[in-house]
């Protein structure tokens, strides 16, 4: 796959980025006294991370069957 497989790592990474964003954003949105919107960031981030996680399982179990 040669460069193929170095651009996909790097948008995994991204990715992951992205998140920890996220993190900081809901960590300084409780600082600012905001815990509505704190804990909607905080549930996007739960949602984000259960449905990457069904998608691994789903795509471990198929790569299993072949």
């Amino acid at each position: 796959m040669g460069n193929v497989g170095y651009v996909m790592a790097v948008e995994y990474l991204f990715y992951a980025f992205l998140l920890m964003c996220l993190l900081v954003i809901s960590e300084q949105l409780r600082s600012a006294s905001k815990d509505v919107q704190a804990m909607r960031v905080d549930h996007a981030m739960s949602t984000v991370f259960a449905g990457s996680l069904a998608v691994t399982a789903v795509a471990g179990w198929i790569a299993s069957q072949y």
